[in-house]
C-alpha cells in the first residue's frame, strides 16, 4: 500500500510539472506597473512585489515568486538599482519564469534573472 501511495504521489507530482510554462520578458515592480502603466518600473532592493511583461501583458508573481525573485535578483550579479547606475548599459531587468498561469498571475516554480 505504501508502495501505490508513494508512486501515486510521485506521478501527481510529474504531471504538475507538465502544465509549467516558460515565460521570458522584462522583469518590473508590479506595485509600479500597476500605477503607471507607461513608467520603466524597473526593480530596486525595496520592491517587494514582481510582475514580468512578456507580450505587452503585464503577469503578477505569486508571493513565492517573489520571494524567489528578489532572491534571484540579488544573486544575478546585477546590481538591483542598476536603473540609477549611470555606467549601466540598459536598466531593463530581464528574466525567465517557469510556472503556472492563474489568470493574470504565474505560480513561479523556479526564476533565473539575466
Amino acid at each position: 500500500m505504501r508502495r501505490i501511495f508513494t508512486l501515486g504521489a510521485a506521478l501527481l507530482f510529474v504531471s504538475a510539472l507538465a502544465f509549467a510554462e516558460t515565460y521570458t520578458g522584462k522583469l518590473v515592480d508590479a506595485r509600479c506597473a500597476e500605477q503607471q502603466k507607461d513608467a520603466a518600473c524597473s526593480p530596486t532592493a525595496s520592491t517587494a512585489a514582481f510582475a514580468i511583461q512578456v507580450s505587452g501583458k503585464t503577469l503578477k508573481l505569486d508571493a513565492d515568486g517573489n520571494r524567489k525573485a528578489a532572491e534571484a535578483l540579488k544573486e544575478s550579479g546585477n546590481s538591483a538599482d542598476r536603473a540609477k547606475d549611470p555606467n549601466a548599459q540598459d536598466s531593463q531587468v530581464t528574466a525567465t519564469v517557469q510556472g503556472t498561469l492563474n489568470g493574470d498571475e504565474i505560480k513561479v516554480d523556479t526564476i533565473v534573472v539575466h
